[in-house]
């Protein structure tokens, strides 16, 4: 019995020490390994660059009019055609004035008779307000020279009239550009009848712009951000407008230069740097 409890002793003896020479290795291997760094940490970085927005936008030219003529006549002359590019002053349309030239003659040839006329009734009026001073007329008479010589007077002054509303009307014939542009569409051709309520042609200005919808609460977009096309910086936010297109917000782009589109196309631009 003695000699059971005995082995029993040494064996506990034998794993007691083979567990102690294992966490003295253990030890020593942490001691040879250099502790970790701290973990620091880190805050989070966000990107400075600003956000790229592309929209579709229209070209447009900072003046578009309709030339028509405030007078019924003929078209003579067309002088340009669509596309072609025009100084300002340049002439753009003649209409046949042979009708107003026709009223004029004869409203010149009245006028001459009417000068005599007014001659003869001047005279008249001071001889009777000679004769009138010396007795010699009754102040009837004298009234009657009168008023033959106003009315003389207010016939040539409404014929002057006439012809200054005629000579006016001539310059009407000829219908000059307002500024330098562009022709656009052109509606009315030579031998065809212009007037007031169809215009003859289309004048676009060469100065351009862009504009373009967007939604502002989603897509902020401030006054002076640069604008592209294709890569290629064409100009700034010029302009936001009060109103609103189909519910969504309008700005405005000033061009750096013109662009090589016809008017009312539409392109795709970024803001912000491609």
């Amino acid at each position: 019995m003695r000699t059971k409890l005995s082995l029993a002793l040494v064996a506990l003896l034998l794993i007691l020490g083979a567990f102690g020479l294992y966490q003295t290795r253990l030890e020593a291997q942490a001691s040879l390994t250099p502790p970790a760094p701290p973990i620091k940490p880190t805050a989070a970085v966000h990107s400075s660059a600003p956000q790229q927005r592309s929209f579709l936008a229209e070209l447009r030219s900072d003046q578009e009019v309709q030339i028509g003529s405030k007078i019924a006549g003929f078209i003579t002359a067309l002088h340009v055609s669509e596309g072609s590019r025009v100084s300002k002053g340049a002439l753009l349309v003649e209409l046949d004035e042979a009708e107003l030239l026709f009223n004029l003659e004869a409203l010149q040839s009245q006028y001459g008779a009417q000068e005599l006329e007014l001659h003869d009734a001047q005279e008249r009026l001071r001889r009777d307000e000679r004769l009138f001073e010396a007795g010699g007329v009754a102040r009837e008479k004298l009234e009657g020279s009168q008023t033959l010589h106003a009315l003389k007077q207010s016939a040539l002054e409404t014929t002057r009239s006439k012809m200054e509303i005629l000579n006016h009307q001539r310059s009407y014939t000829r219908i000059a550009a307002p500024f330098e542009g562009v022709v656009g569409s052109v509606t009315l051709h030579e031998g065809e009848m212009a007037g007031s309520t169809k215009p003859i042609l289309t004048l676009l200005s060469s100065a351009q712009h862009l504009r373009f919808r967007y939604l502002r609460s989603v897509d902020p977009i401030a006054l002076g951000e640069k604008v592209y096309h294709d890569g290629t910086l064409i100009g700034s936010i010029e302009k936001h407008f009060a109103h609103s297109e189909g519910g969504l917000d309008v700005a405005q782009v000033k061009l750096d230069r013109a662009l090589e589109y016809s008017i009312h196309s539409h392109l795709r631009i970024t803001i912000g740097h491609p």
